[in-house]
This record gives C-alpha cells, sequence and structure tokens, in this order.
C-alpha cells in the first residue's frame, strides 16, 4: 500500500512540475528585430503589456541599454513612441503602425499580449526607425 502511495505521489509530482515548466516556458517573452533610435540600436531582450503601465501597447527593455521604449497605440489608430532612460523623457508621434493584439494567457492578472511594429518618426531632434516583432509580453 505505502509503495502504491509512494508511485502516486512522485507521478503527481512529476505531472505538477511539466505543468509547472510548460507554464513558464510558453510564457517568455518572444522577440525579434531591433530599432535604430538616434543612430544607436536598441535590440530589446524583454517586453511587458503596457496594460500594466496604464498603456494600451507594450514597452521593450534591453539587457545591455539603459533605455525603455513604450510603443503606444493611441485610440486614434496612431502609434506614439516613448523612450525613457538617461534622465530623459524623448516623446514621437504618428511612428507608424502596430498590430496588437491580447493572449488567452494571463500573469499576476495582466493579459499577455503579442504583435509587430514597423515605426519610422522624427521630430526634428530625435529619430525612430525599425521593425519588430513580440509575444507574451506581460
Amino acid at each position: 500500500m505505502i509503495s502504491h502511495m509512494n508511485n502516486t505521489h512522485s507521478r503527481l509530482t512529476l505531472v505538477g512540475l511539466f505543468a509547472l515548466f510548460a507554464t513558464l516556458a510558453g510564457c517568455s517573452n518572444k522577440l525579434t528585430g531591433s530599432l535604430t533610435i538616434d543612430a544607436r540600436v536598441f535590440r530589446p531582450t524583454s517586453c511587458n503589456s503596457g496594460q500594466a503601465l496604464g498603456f494600451a501597447g507594450v514597452e521593450l527593455h534591453a539587457d545591455d541599454d539603459d533605455r525603455r521604449v513604450r510603443i503606444v497605440s493611441l485610440p486614434t489608430t496612431q502609434t506614439q513612441v516613448v523612450v525613457l532612460g538617461g534622465g530623459t523623457i524623448v516623446q514621437l508621434s504618428n511612428c507608424g503602425l502596430m498590430n496588437l493584439e491580447t493572449q488567452n494567457s494571463t500573469v499576476n492578472d495582466v493579459r499577455n499580449v503579442r504583435g509587430n511594429v514597423m515605426l519610422q518618426c522624427t521630430d526634428g531632434v530625435h529619430n525612430v526607425s525599425g521593425a519588430i516583432t513580440f509575444e507574451n509580453c506581460h
């Protein structure tokens, strides 16, 4: 009887660990592409849904860069880019196209988002251009 219980417990533990791994692996950020911001390349390595920060869109982070890039989908269907870092905030409007979709999964009550952006904008001083595809941003 004890042997049967140990086998059942071992199977349940393995099933639980597999489910946890599958959930975590399925929620890993997936990013491709890069941006050029003021002649400097920005390659994102992680992302967050804008929902957690109070906007529709995505925030991109790069491991080797102190900047964060927020790509905001405005109700007018325009795309706005906000570059944060180095003590400055750069905000550019009419930056291109963003396709943004909510996914079925949530992490910490934040719905994952996926999509892509094609950006090209300037304010006469700052320039942002490039394309990014993102998935599982929460």
